[in-house]
């Protein structure tokens, strides 16, 4: 898959990506602050690291 860049795509195309980026990332603070994430050690456990 070709990522084009930035520059290629149109103002409209720029502004739904970015505001999916910023629900995305307000989703994941909304996680953490709610307890909602794996720990180095449940990762540890998971993967027999």
């Amino acid at each position: 898959m070709t990522v084009p860049k930035t520059s290629d795509l149109p103002s409209d195309e720029k502004e739904r990506l970015f505001m999916q980026l910023k629900e995305e990332i307000r989703q994941r603070v909304s996680d953490v602050q709610s307890g909602n994430y794996y720990t180095d050690d449940d990762l540890k456990i998971q993967y027999n690291l």
